[in-house]
């Protein structure tokens, strides 16, 4: 236990940017402002390493969380070595007061990066804030994205069903067209047939004496007009069965059809293929568009832009990280020398002066 809390003094004391052996010299008022800066430090450097694992964890999931401890030790880093940089200079302008003016232009670089940092966090926790907003966006722009591809393709299918289509329509029209002449003989010959029918009953009756034309038994006469009346519908049948049949057959009819079928199936082959392809490229197109980097926090900076801006809760809090970050190095600056300022001055005048004399002759 005590091991850790000797781990957990050390690093208070690398926060606060001290020397751990100049440290322990200094009076004991100082030696406690220079830990409770350095708490400071670690407390500001914790809090905005869990914002930006929350954040980050927004767009990469748990794995975001691996940025926490990274983003922690990179402020902490920063603040240390700043605050350890600002106790230099302080030292120095009490060797040389035109350090001081230095020191000040220093201050202000670093303001810049805190201001910038500052905003940074502010727009991490907008993404918090509106992940279900922009998770649904994007989900949104991933549909339409999609559906605009679907919709060119659909063209594209559309123009391959017109084709299959109009090499149907010739077939069809092909088929129709014998099928027209056909019914016409198909017509005729039930026409032929019933009239040939019609006359064969007559005749007979004629002949039986159970009434005909004039109910006359015998009357030869009448029975032979019938019979040539029948004779002409039978000869007209046979006629009419031959024509339908030699146009049924036609060389012309047949090869006008089976060219529009082949050229049907030529194109429903191609219409197939087309097809095929065309869902290749479809699902290929899907795939690349939910396959696109939409998890990275840029962009969905980017998205949360579109869809809400900033307002005066996200500037309220912007409004706190920077006063959170730049707490610690406006105290350090504003700070009045104290034992630990003397003792880096006498050091920094003891090396300046072992410098000069190793120089000297």
């Amino acid at each position: 236990m005590k091991k850790i809390q000797n781990s957990f003094m050390n690093l208070v004391i690398f926060a606060s940017g001290s020397d751990k052996q100049v440290l322990a010299s200094c009076k004991a008022s100082d030696r406690s402002k220079r830990l409770a800066l350095g708490y400071l430090v670690l407390m500001v450097a914790v809090v905005s390493g869990i914002v930006a694992g929350q954040a980050w964890s927004v767009p990469l999931g748990q794995v975001g969380w691996v940025i926490a401890p990274i983003w922690c030790v990179l402020i902490l880093l920063i603040d240390s070595n700043f605050i350890k940089q600002i106790e230099e200079r302080k030292a120095k302008a009490k060797l040389d007061e035109k350090s001081a003016s230095a020191g000040v232009g220093f201050v202000l670089f670093r303001l810049i990066m805190i201001f910038v940092i500052s905003y940074f966090n502010s727009e991490l926790v907008r993404v918090i804030m509106f992940k279900p907003e922009i998770v649904a966006e994007i989900k949104i722009r991933q549909d339409n994205s999609i559906q605009i591809k679907f919709d060119s393709i659909a063209v594209l299918r559309s123009t391959e069903d017109a084709l299959l289509a109009a090499a149907q329509e010739k077939v069809n029209e092909a088929e129709n067209n014998l099928f027209e002449v056909v019914s016409q003989y198909d017509t005729e010959l039930k026409n032929a047939r019933d009239s040939s029918t019609y006359y064969g009953q007559l005749l007979l009756r004629e002949i039986d004496g159970t009434g005909g034309l004039t109910k006359t038994k015998g009357d030869e006469d009448v029975a032979r007009a019938i019979r040539e009346q029948k004779k002409n519908w039978d000869e007209t049948i046979v006629r009419l069965v031959e024509q339908r049949k030699s146009t049924a057959d036609s060389s012309a009819q047949v090869s006008l059809i089976s060219m529009a079928r082949e050229e049907r199936d030529t194109v429903q082959a191609r219409h197939g293929r087309k097809m095929l392809a065309l869902d290749l490229v479809q699902q290929k197109e899907q795939d690349l568009i939910l396959s696109r980097p939409v998890n990275g926090l840029s962009f969905m900076i980017s998205v949360l832009n579109d869809i809400a801006k900033r307002d005066m809760i996200i500037w309220a809090v912007f409004g706190l990280f920077l006063f959170i970050e730049s707490a610690p190095v406006l105290i350090k600056f504003t700070s009045r020398p104290d034992s630990y300022t003397y003792i880096i001055a006498n050091n920094i005048k003891d090396e300046e002066e072992d410098f000069k004399n190793l120089r000297t002759p």
